[in-house]
This record gives C-alpha cells, sequence and structure tokens, in this order.
C-alpha cells in the first residue's frame, strides 16, 4: 500500500480530467463573479490523474473498519 500523501504523488502537469470544448460562448470570472469573492491567488492543488485519486482514497478508507473486510455486528442487540 502506498503510504505517501497526495501531494507527494502530484507531478507537474498531470491531470484528472478532460474538458470536451464548449458549445456556448464562454464566460470568465469577471462576468459571473464580483470582485470581492475571487481569489487572489490560484488554489494550491495536487496534480495527479483520476486513477491516482481513486486508489489514494480507497487505500485511506481501508485504515478504517468497513464492511467489504471482515463482519461488524453494529446494531445487532436492537434489530431483533
Amino acid at each position: 500500500m502506498d503510504n505517501r500523501l497526495i501531494f507527494e504523488m502530484s507531478s507537474p502537469g498531470r491531470t484528472g480530467y478532460t474538458m470536451p470544448r464548449l458549445d456556448v460562448p464562454a464566460l470568465t470570472d469577471h462576468d459571473s463573479v464580483p470582485e470581492r469573492y475571487r481569489r487572489q491567488q490560484p488554489p494550491v492543488l495536487p496534480e495527479v490523474s483520476e486513477p491516482e485519486v481513486v486508489r489514494h482514497f480507497t487505500n485511506i478508507s481501508t485504515l478504517n473498519h468497513h464492511v467489504d473486510k471482515d463482519f461488524y455486528p453494529l446494531g445487532s442487540c436492537t434489530m431483533k
């Protein structure tokens, strides 16, 4: 299991999505978002592919107890 943080797996230029070509006129931030709500700097996000994101969060989820790996009798005494 890969225990690195998602930011440690990041590689510049890698993306997990592709956007289709617009079939309507494009809007800019200036057209739709008031100045007071706009970011001053772009967000710092990891650059990872979609499979890497899914794999990362699936691995994290296995650190908790879950139904796919073992039986957990929660509520067995109240569900008679």
